[in-house]
């Protein structure tokens, strides 16, 4: 399944997401970013039960039995996710399982396990499903036109270079952790972006809390969507 198709899906989603919306808050007028909530969506709008587990053995696909993210058992309703890991990765997690709840029917009943917290993805081939589920999670979570008005909101751009001098300066002097560190890799300026908490002076709450994600999640959706290019 490609990326313009996971996409079309992702839409459909958030129509049907809106379309219910009352059904995933009490507020009359509930924000985008409270409705795809996770957790909600899978309990409310899907009608999966969720569980934090104190912990989540691997399914034999990691070395050393590692432990896993979380799990859904297509067959008895359940999404279940490792209290062992953040919060922004357990809403990833429901995501991602969410993913596979809904477009890969084909897996059956059998427990599918996400092995992999988002900070490492790409550590290792995986699966082209488990690709997939992450791209949906992203998508679902940080939805293109809510990233764009909230990157243009806090950096005055809608898109960010690392060649520009100005957006560089301001990011290193106000203490965006990791800039400037000598091996610097492909997301380092996307993570730069992703943490920043203030720029020319006005602080803000970073993109990657404003979204309820990880830094390295938000790092991965901008370089994706070509926000910020280092």
């Amino acid at each position: 399944m490609d990326k313009a198709r996971i996409d079309l899906e992702v839409a459909m989603l958030h129509r049907t997401i809106w379309t219910r919306r009352r059904e995933l808050s009490s507020d009359a007028n509930p924000s985008p970013l409270t409705l795809i909530e996770p957790r909600l969506v899978a309990t409310r709008l899907l009608g999966l039960e969720y569980e934090i587990r104190p912990s989540i053995g691997g399914d034999g696909s990691r070395a050393n039995g590692a432990p896993a993210a979380g799990f859904l058992d297509r067959s008895r309703g359940i999404i279940a996710v490792s209290e062992q890991f953040s919060e922004e990765v357990r809403r990833f997690t429901v995501a991602h399982e969410i993913a596979h709840f809904l477009l890969h029917d084909w897996i059956g009943a059998k427990v599918v396990h996400r092995d992999l917290p988002p900070i490492a993805a790409g550590v290792v081939p995986r699966p082209r499903h488990e690709v997939e589920a992450d791209y949906f999670a992203a998508s679902m979570l940080m939805p293109q036109k809510l990233v764009t008005k909230a990157l243009a909101a806090r950096f005055g751009a809608a898109r960010l270079n690392a060649d520009d001098e100005i957006t560089s300066f301001y990011l290193a002097s106000e203490g965006s952790k990791g800039f400037f560190e000598p091996r610097r890799d492909r997301l380092s300026f996307a993570s730069a972006i992703a943490r920043a908490e203030s720029f020319a002076g006005r602080r803000f709450a970073s993109l990657a809390g404003c979204f309820g994600v990880s830094v390295r999640a938000m790092a991965i959706r901008l370089d994706e969507l070509g926000m910020a290019q280092g």
